[in-house]
């Protein structure tokens, strides 16, 4: 995004995100993930790394490979990664049970080894309590 939009973004853009930016999990990756590819790992980075991760874990709590086991397994279960937002649980109708959407937005400064070479970081400036998941009324 700062590649994209430039300097006029710092001050007026705000996103969401399920990674938890100032998580010291999330640090540890995003430095290994920066060391590899030269770019830093970001929402949409670790948000599939989480559900890959998460995938594997039901193949591995469940011993199956059989797509609807692990289905099963992920709707009745939970997993948490560190550094995500909140951990992974949902509803029997596919709702998140209890996300805790984090806003952030990019300013200005050193990174560190996260995004080693740039002069801007993501900053986390809201954290929102467990959001009641959507319940349908029949």
């Amino acid at each position: 995004m700062v590649q994209r939009v430039g300097p006029s973004m710092f001050g007026r853009y705000v996103d969401y995100s399920c990674a938890d930016f100032e998580h010291p999990a999330y640090k540890a990756l995003a430095e290994k993930y920066n060391k590899a590819y030269k770019r830093l790992f970001d929402n949409n980075a670790f948000s599939g790394y989480a559900m890959v991760k998460m995938v594997a874990d039901a193949i591995k709590r469940s011993n199956s490979a059989d797509p609807k086991v692990v289905a099963e397994t992920i709707r009745k279960g939970s997993f948490a990664q560190p550094g995500y937002g909140w951990a992974l649980a949902y509803t029997e109708w596919g709702e998140m049970k209890a996300a805790q959407p984090l806003l952030y937005t990019y300013e200005k400064g050193d990174p560190g080894a996260i995004n080693a070479g740039a002069d801007w970081r993501p900053k986390v400036f809201f954290r929102s309590p467990p959001v009641q998941p959507y319940v349908p009324k029949e």
